[in-house]
């Protein structure tokens, strides 16, 4: 039998339950529960079922996600929970929630399935090349273009980005992997295919998109400021403020103030060499 938590929440699911053991009738319709639930090793008996209102069924339930302290059992009362959510049938009435209520459940959802499928525990963990189950599978037209629509203006977050980018950090390429890269000529599968002018089209509107996401990020990064000129239509790039053209360092021989680049190429050595001349002449 797994064991809850000592917290606010399992005093809470413990009071519900002797409450209702406790009064003499339920008004109106009622569920059964299972005080201990029969994943964490309860059964059916008399002493483990109890009548709940449909709403102190819902926040039971709900509770139970927050009792237990295993992996495994968080993602199985979830699992029960999120069916009060979503199934029902004619003889059951569902508890009606807030859509700020109905977030916080999802948020709640999707980190503890996060943890149930991270890592080792993901069941396509470490399963790549023939061991993957789709291993030389082919898609289907249909399923291509239903896998192109749902990602059309999709957009992911930096968070996203930066998740998949350590992902792929020390990630070594099978040998597999490889020998179909070095596919060159009438080797590689693709050799002789001509591409309609349609792939083409968007082969080259991608690679445009692709080239100013660069230049963009590029320009962001330098912290420049783009500005547009209308009269010869040139995007020119000016600085923000923190790029190296645009600061200042006060010479210590003549007080005079350049930019950063002149003084490094130019003006420091020069002007030390300068002052020490008229030094000496004087």
């Amino acid at each position: 039998m797994a064991h809850f938590l000592e917290n606010k929440y399992t005093r809470w699911y413990f009071d519900i339950i002797y409450f209702a053991q406790v009064r003499e009738k339920i008004e109106g319709y009622f569920e059964k529960h299972h005080i201990i639930p029969k994943s964490l090793g309860g059964d059916n008996s008399k002493e483990n079922l109890v009548k709940l209102t449909a709403r102190e069924h819902f926040i039971c339930h709900w509770l139970l996600t927050k009792m237990v302290v295993s992996t495994k059992h968080k993602y199985q009362m979830w699992n029960a929970f999120s069916c009060m959510l979503y199934r029902s049938n004619s003889n059951q009435y569902r508890y009606k929630i807030s859509s700020k209520i109905f977030d916080n459940i999802k948020k709640e959802g999707a980190k503890i399935k996060s943890e149930k499928f991270s890592g080792k525990n993901n069941p396509m963990y470490g399963k790549r090349g023939t061991l993957n189950p789709n291993y030389n599978q082919k898609w289907s037209d249909e399923h291509r273009k239903n896998a192109s629509e749902s990602h059309k203006g999709l957009v992911r977050t930096a968070e996203s980005r930066v998740k998949q980018s350590q992902s792929m950090r020390g990630r070594k390429q099978t040998t597999e992997h490889i020998e179909k890269r070095k596919l060159v000529g009438s080797n590689n599968p693709r050799f002789g295919y001509k591409m309609t002018s349609e792939e083409i089209m968007r082969r080259t509107e991608t690679l445009k998109k692709n080239k100013s996401k660069k230049r963009i990020s590029k320009i962001l990064d330098e912290g420049m400021v783009i500005v547009h000129n209308n009269k010869n239509a040139n995007i020119t790039r000016l600085a923000n403020g923190t790029h190296p053209s645009q600061q200042k360092k006060k010479c210590p021989h003549c007080g005079k103030t350049f930019s950063l680049g002149m003084f490094k190429r130019w003006h420091g050595t020069n002007c030390k060499l300068f002052q020490g001349e008229l030094k000496f002449q004087s």
